[in-house]
C-alpha cells in the first residue's frame, strides 16, 4: 500500500488532533487508516504547497437549519482532484 506513495511515504504525519487517539489505541496509525490505492497528487509548479493541519471555520449561520451546511463543510473534502480534475 506505501510503496504506491513512493517517497512521499517517508512525509506522511499524523494529524495532532488525532495522534493521542493513535497513540492510546482507540485509532489505527495512519498507514492502517489510508486506502490501498490513495491519490497521489505532486506539488510540482510555483503556485502549488503542501498545507498545514488546523485552523478555524468562522461562518454565519442565519436560521437553525442552516446548521445543515456543517455537514457540507465536514465532509468536504472526502473527494480530492488533481489538476486535471
Amino acid at each position: 500500500m506505501l510503496a504506491a506513495l513512493g517517497s512521499s511515504a517517508n512525509a506522511l504525519t499524523e494529524p495532532p488532533d488525532l495522534a493521542p487517539m493513535v497513540e492510546s489505541g482507540k485509532l489505527p496509525p495512519m498507514q492502517e487508516r489510508l486506502p490501498d490505492t490513495p491519490l497521489v497528487v505532486t506539488l510540482d509548479g510555483d503556485d502549488v504547497s503542501t498545507g498545514q493541519y488546523g485552523g478555524t471555520l468562522q461562518m454565519l449561520m442565519g436560521k437553525s437549519k442552516d446548521i445543515r451546511m456543517m455537514t457540507v463543510y465536514g465532509y468536504a473534502r472526502l473527494v480530492g482532484f488533481n489538476d486535471e480534475y
